[in-house]
């Protein structure tokens, strides 16, 4: 995304684990100190780290207005479910 100046901002919900399964444990624990946003720095991009709900809103705006690539690293607690969204038409569009 660097070399192509595609300034994407990029969410990760971290859980502290690759979760596999149910969410009763997760598949493999890797602690919170996967700092994936660092490698976005690195390579020329945005990094944020975030560890409390009210940072989330402004760090996504400081990466939308850097104007570069970048990644936000969002600690979640580590049994924490996803929402499920509903949209429009494209669950028909997956059932063909």
């Amino acid at each position: 995304m660097v070399r192509h100046n595609l300034p994407a901002t990029i969410v990760i919900s971290n859980n502290a684990g690759w979760t596999a399964g149910s969410n009763d444990t997760p598949g493999r624990p890797l602690g919170y100190g996967q700092r994936y946003e660092d490698i976005a720095v690195a390579l020329g991009g945005h990094g944020e780290h975030v560890t409390e709900p009210e940072e989330i809103g402004p760090a996504i705006e400081r990466a939308m207005e850097s104007g570069l690539p970048a990644v936000v690293n969002v600690e979640v607690e580590q049994h924490a479910m996803p929402g499920q969204a509903r949209f429009g038409g494209y669950s028909a569009t997956l059932s063909r």
